[in-house]
């Protein structure tokens, strides 16, 4: 009788080492309010098993659970182990409970087995001492209601206001242009001078990158303006692109011009530092760019004329 009982635990035992087991430690002799306290979660497996591993950050969303560290799964003793690490805050004196976290496992004849921890129950104390007197204890984080911490809420609204700020200044800016006195005078501008102007300002040599790209970009827009696109300078470089494409444009001058205006962009918006050989062909880039518009300005015009004399034939023989 005594054998059969004998053999009866020790198959219990034997059965128990070969299944899932969730360990939690704490030491939690001594927990004050807002001290992180750490934690350990062990999880081991045998081989022949596999974990359905879920988010190990979230495991205890119902506590303040910082995770530090998470190791494994590694292999010990026949077996797999996956160990995490943290910190947990209360806010709260008096009795608590880190809640017991449970796991899913599939063992070699895909049947289901659960295993979860046990829970931890501690007594969190003041930081303040007995003869001290003061209105509250430690103050938890601030949340708001949502689940979104204080700290993104005031990222996003910051970005809001630059974005309405910037906003503003450019429809400001534009009202400004649009209403400045007009002069009688029309003073032509030599853009293929401007570029050769620009280039020799020394201004790379001066570190004011963002000022030679801004006059090359500048120039360039303001000769698109003359004949091409309308208001050119207040608008975007990929309106300036939409509009030449309706103008059936060869598509390779349209991308070379889109491409130049936005390196002048992102120099101006975005502190772009391009490397010192595109800078210093930057100019000639852009009077190639002036060229190929002037040589397709002349060939429309050509086009023009010999329809206009065509037709002015055909009208003559009738």
């Amino acid at each position: 009788m005594y054998r059969c009982i004998s053999f009866f635990v020790f198959c219990l035992v034997g059965q128990a080492s070969a299944m899932p087991q969730v360990y939690v430690k704490a030491d939690t002799t001594i927990v004050t309010l807002g001290q992180p306290l750490k934690i350990e979660l062990k999880i081991e497996y045998p081989l022949s098993f596999s974990l359905f591993q879920p988010d190990l950050r979230l495991i205890w969303s119902d506590v303040d659970f910082e995770l530090t560290e998470l190791s494994g799964p590694i292999t010990v003793d026949n077996g797999q182990r996956i160990v995490l690490r943290g910190n947990v805050q209360f806010f709260e004196i008096g009795e608590q409970t880190i809640p017991s976290v449970g796991f899913l496992f599939l063992d070699s004849k895909n049947d289901t087995v659960a295993s979860q921890s046990y829970p931890l129950t501690l007594f969190v104390k003041s930081v303040l001492s007995q003869d001290e007197n003061e209105i509250r204890d430690i103050k938890p984080p601030v949340f708001i209601a949502g689940g979104f911490s204080i700290w993104l809420v005031a990222v996003v609204v910051g970005l809001l206001l630059i974005c309405i700020g910037a906003g503003l200044y450019f429809l400001i800016r534009r009202y400004r242009r649009r209403n400045l006195p007009k002069s009688d005078e029309v003073v032509e501008i030599d853009f293929s001078a401007e570029f050769n102007r620009i280039a020799q300002m020394g201004l790379l040599e001066k570190g004011e990158i963002k000022k030679y790209y801004s006059l090359l970009s500048d120039n360039l827009r303001k000769f698109l303006e003359k004949v091409w696109v309308e208001e050119a300078m207040e608008k975007t470089t990929g309106e300036i692109e939409a509009v030449l494409r309706k103008q059936n444009i060869d598509n390779d001058l349209i991308r070379r011009t889109g491409l130049y205006l936005s390196t002048a962009d992102l120099v101006k918006f975005a502190r772009f530092f391009p490397d010192s050989d595109n800078a210093d062909h930057a100019p000639r880039l852009g009077l190639d760019i002036l060229h190929s518009f002037e040589k397709l300005s002349e060939e429309q015009e050509e086009n023009r004329v010999q329809l206009e004399k065509s037709i002015s034939d055909a009208e003559s023989k009738i």
